[in-house]
């Protein structure tokens, strides 16, 4: 089955895959907040019912959405959840805590 035919079946409620048009970006999931005969207005944005591609963008930046594929969501989830204990890590007071907090932190990681 094409895209267009995919999409076609798209109601509100539904939960699609965004495909960002920014390089670096991740994609991340949407919610299907409206339909209408040419577009599928997303949380996100506006995009078009026949390709999926953002409505109003040029061709090098679009955003795309997408039906997920099979375990797909769950990817998504997981790669945010990591990115987000990273960042959380990252920006950790660790001088906060005592030696052997460290020490215990040091033995799970190795």
């Amino acid at each position: 089955m094409d895209l267009h035919h995919q999409l076609d079946n798209v109601q509100v409620g539904d939960r699609l895959v965004f495909v960002p048009g920014t390089l670096g970006h991740n994609d991340d999931v949407v919610v299907v907040e409206r339909v209408t005969k040419t577009q599928i207005i997303t949380n996100r944005g506006k995009y078009m019912k026949k390709s999926g591609r953002s409505v109003g963008a040029d061709r090098w930046s679009a955003s795309y959405i997408h039906i997920p594929k099979e375990g797909e969501l769950e990817q998504i989830a997981s790669k945010k959840e990591h990115k987000h204990l990273v960042r959380f890590c990252s920006h950790f007071d660790w001088d906060a805590l005592t030696t052997e907090k460290l020490k215990e932190i040091k033995n799970l990681i190795e």
